[in-house]
């Protein structure tokens, strides 16, 4: 009773009526921001004909990228490729960190995953020597951004559209292509199908993932070109992710830094990691087997890869990268574990 008092008392107070009136207008506008927060966060919402569109696209991209394709390799037994959901294996990448240098403040290089980078950055320049798996990773955060089966660390992509533009398709152009003819570009049978201004509305709502593959694969007469192309996509488009994949001696580490890109580099497979990879290669090749008996005969080929790998120094010093462990695996199921003893063998 002495509680229902004072409030009837409050109540009454000539003062109430407007103090309540300001704090409702004040919550007003809180609950304003609030809103136009989460309008922000996921865009607005797109009508039926971009909706249907990208659903279509998302199917292209996601066949499209769904396998790793060994070039140039004649096999008999062997695939030439794989499924690259099962194959695909994380890597390391150099970084950088503060803490825990000689000099304090100093940035000290070390090693993360590539996810934590790709999580931690929106524009990405990633470095790395042939068969280290650049154009791998591209393919995988395509197929993923296409499913939109990113977990962790990059649950957040999954709003992206992907838009795989490989490079070494556009040295051929007058004029590198503006967001309207990025499929037409690439290749994508679809392009002619996209509504008007579809890729307009992704780059500017923050939901595209622009994957720019192989600046080595760029002539050096045009790599100005190409550098004036990106910058002039990011300062139009600045809520887009970027990724740009390149070799080192292509273009410096800073290259693309006053645009916002951090660099970073592919590191060398480690034990650890060559093991992982001959595992996923054996469970992809299972999945494609055509009887038990056929599955069967993977087991003795992977037992004796991982132990060759481990044990014979030659093998060790070739299994440093996708590439190269991919083709050992192939060719150890072809040859039926007669593996080559040298790099200049394996090439030739």
């Amino acid at each position: 009773r002495c509680c229902a008092h004072l409030v009837e008392q409050l109540t009454a107070h000539p003062s109430f009526a407007a103090r309540a009136a300001v704090e409702q207008v004040r919550a007003t506008g809180r609950t304003r921001e609030l809103v136009e927060d989460v309008r922000d966060r996921v865009g607005p919402r797109p009508d039926a004909a971009d909706l249907e569109f990208e659903g279509r696209y998302a199917e292209f991209v996601a066949t499209a990228n769904g396998r790793v394709e060994l070039f140039g390799l004649t096999l008999g037994r062997s695939a030439g490729g794989w499924p690259l959901e099962t194959a695909y294996i994380s890597l390391s990448v150099s970084g950088y960190e503060v803490d825990g240098g000689h000099v304090p403040g100093q940035p000290v290089r070390t090693s993360i995953g590539i996810e934590q980078a790709l999580g931690e950055w929106d524009r990405l320049l990633l470095r790395g020597p042939a068969g280290s798996g650049k154009s791998t990773l591209v393919q995988w955060l395509a197929l993923n951004a296409a499913r939109r089966t990113f977990g962790g660390e990059l649950a957040d992509w999954n709003r992206c559209v992907p838009f795989v533009l490989r490079l070494r398709a556009f040295t051929a152009l007058d004029v590198l292509p503006a967001p309207a003819d990025f499929l037409r570009a690439a290749g994508v049978p679809l392009h002619g199908s996209a509504p008007a201004g579809w890729a307009d509305r992704l780059l500017q709502q923050g939901r595209a993932l622009v994957l720019v593959d192989g600046v080595d694969e760029v002539p050096d007469r045009l790599r100005k070109r190409t550098e004036r192309w990106l910058r002039d996509l990011i300062t139009a488009y600045p809520r887009a992710r970027y990724v740009v994949t390149t070799r080192p001696s292509a273009v410096p580490e800073t290259w693309l830094s006053s645009s916002g890109f951090e660099p970073h580099t592919l590191l060398a497979m480690g034990p650890e990691d060559v093991r992982a990879f001959i595992g996923h290669w054996h469970r992809a090749a299972r999945s494609e087997c055509r009887s038990e008996e056929e599955r069967a005969e993977l087991d003795p080929y992977e037992k004796a890869l991982r132990r060759a790998v481990g044990t014979r120094r030659d093998l060790g010093l070739l299994a440093t990268n996708p590439l190269m462990c991919a083709l050992l695996c192939a060719l150890n199921r072809d040859r039926r574990m007669q593996l080559p003893r040298a790099r200049k063998e394996l090439y030739d």
